[in-house]
């Protein structure tokens, strides 16, 4: 009986050298996909991160420059003038009225329901017009 030596070419020649080596190529690459599909997710997030970053530093932005303007001396007195009606020491304000001044109460009274009278009419007739023109 002879006695055959085995080979290392016999070695990787073998099936279960070669299932293992199947078996490893498969979960190498496994992991690796998984790792650069992971890769791509965290690119993704930071992408959308970064335009947000953006977004919210023109904000930031825009709002310095509100206050900025809203805390300047100049805006304040003219807001003030214009919403509050103040005026400043020794100048002399003019109020322009649309209606004549009517003193007595009673004509205000009758001036006030015949406004309301003539300003339904002429309000349905206005949507009338509206809606039919």
């Amino acid at each position: 009986m002879k006695i055959k030596k085995r080979s290392q070419f016999d070695f990787w020649n073998s099936k279960r050298v070669l299932i293992s080596l199947v078996i490893f190529a498969l979960i190498f690459t496994y992991y690796a996909f998984q790792s650069s599909y992971q890769k791509y997710q965290m690119q993704d997030k930071i992408s959308i991160l970064d335009a947000q970053i953006i977004k919210l530093e023109d904000t930031k932005s825009d709002l310095k420059d509100d206050e900025r303007r809203l805390t300047d001396e100049g805006y304040i007195e003219k807001e003030a003038r214009i919403k509050l009606n103040f005026k400043k020491a020794g100048e002399k304000v003019v109020i322009f009225v649309d209606e004549p001044y009517i003193e007595d109460s009673i004509n205000i009274k009758e001036s006030q329901t015949l406004k309301k009278k003539a300003s339904g009419v002429d309000n349905i007739k206005k949507w009338v017009d509206f809606i039919f023109n």
